[in-house]
């Protein structure tokens, strides 16, 4: 229930100090969970909710379409907790910024040489 706990105190605005449910004391185990999360488990978490979404919709929408893709939408699941358990945020975050920084130059060198 971490995610579930962590999203609901985010939700209610404790993202600094984190609430038992009694809101006498400060969660300290939750508050360690909030600051591990970053966009990258929030990204696989998505697209993880979205298969499983798409699998329900199938199966109460139409039989055959749920038997058709099953197992094509159970593998985006499995491959999004594989993803958000092997990803390196910081190889990620620093990809971003050398990214964003090619891209000022790229479009530098356009203006500066039309």
């Amino acid at each position: 229930m971490k995610s579930t706990q962590v999203r609901n105190r985010i939700a209610h605005g404790q993202w600094k100090n984190a609430f038992t449910k009694n809101m006498m004391k400060i969660n300290q185990g939750l508050m360690k969970n909030i600051g591990t999360e970053n966009i990258l488990n929030i990204q696989c978490r998505l697209a993880m909710f979205k298969s499983l979404a798409q699998i329900i919709h199938d199966l109460t929408v139409s039989k055959p379409t749920f038997l058709r893709d099953f197992d094509d939408n159970y593998k985006k699941i499995e491959e999004q907790k594989r993803n958000a358990s092997e990803i390196n945020y910081k190889r990620y975050k620093e990809n971003m910024i050398s990214k964003k920084q090619r891209g000022i130059k790229m479009r530098k060198n356009v203006i500066v040489h039309p």
